[in-house]
């Protein structure tokens, strides 16, 4: 995803803090938890997403992230307060004009830019939401299969695929449910338009250097095209060594890094399975995140 080692980077006042030299303190006191959270994960050796948050906007900087990293670079963001309405990140940006004028409008917005290299979630094989609490080490483990997005699970905008109890200091699958053939279909079906939408989104956002909350305007009256290669006929379930792996991870995040986060009484971890990099954590999310 990147040819740079840094995991995350912030950038404040015309500095550029790297990993690190980044003090949790000051992600903490912004409330800027979803990057705090990818900084705890990576200085523990998860595999994170490299991230450059922009707590003041240095346009230098992002030509030199555009001439470095791969491109097309995605954006997201962070924020201390929910911005209302919150705008649909996660896209891939291919004109630096474009992405100029779309960390602008977020500055405006109150928001901070986060900046990745290409990462493109269609490419995912599969997507997971894992609920945690630090009072136990069982999980509750959500999928859902190439073409969906763990986000999606979290904002209920599809059913889980593939439903997991798991207790991850035994390392034993307590209950399995995987769903039926007829349901997955629906769901793909639904999510053919869903992608379609996006997709004009995406093309809207590099046209336009400007972010929308909703996709209504492309879902309404948008032709399902064929996304036979972005969506599996069938759903595969989670493999034996993906399902230790994300037990793994599991035990990680609960001893090493919901520590460093505000209490929560339940934390969802967003992961995906991205060829060539394994098992990329996305961020950590708590009661303090409205959505």
């Amino acid at each position: 995803m990147s040819t740079e080692s840094t995991s995350v980077v912030v950038v404040q006042r015309n500095r550029v803090l790297k990993d690190e030299s980044i003090q949790t303190q000051l992600l903490d006191s912004k409330g800027l938890f979803k990057t705090l959270s990818l900084l705890l994960a990576s200085r523990v050796g998860l595999t994170t997403i490299p991230v450059a948050l922009f707590l003041d906007m240095d346009y230098a900087y992002l030509e030199r992230l555009w001439s470095e990293w791969e491109r097309p670079l995605m954006v997201r963001m962070d924020y201390s307060r929910l911005p209302e309405p919150k705008d649909l990140g996660g896209i891939l940006i291919d004109r630096i004009k474009s992405l100029r004028g779309i960390c602008a409008y977020l500055t405006r917005k109150g928001c901070f830019p986060m900046i990745s290299p290409k990462s493109d979630r269609f490419e995912n094989i599969n997507s997971i939401g894992v609920l945690l609490d630090d009072t136990t080490y069982k999980a509750t483990i959500e999928a859902v299969g190439k073409g969906f997005d763990a986000g999606d699970l979290r904002l209920g905008k599809t059913i889980p695929h593939e439903i997991i109890k798991a207790d991850f200091l035994e390392g034993a699958i307590e209950n399995r449910h995987v769903i039926s053939e007829a349901t997955y279909m629906t769901e793909r079906n639904r999510r053919s338009r869903y992608l379609s939408a996006l997709r004009d989104y995406a093309r809207y956002a590099n046209e336009t250097g400007k972010l929308l909350s909703s996709l209504d305007r492309f879902i309404r009256g948008c032709n399902t095209e064929d996304l036979s290669s972005l969506i599996p006929e069938e759903y595969q379930p989670l493999t034996a060594s993906s399902l230790r792996r994300i037990m793994d991870i599991c035990f990680v995040l609960r001893e090493n890094v919901l520590a460093g986060l505000p209490k929560s009484d339940k934390y969802v971890v967003s992961l995906s399975l991205v060829p060539d990099h394994g098992w990329v954590l996305w961020d950590v999310y708590g009661s303090w995140y409205k959505r």
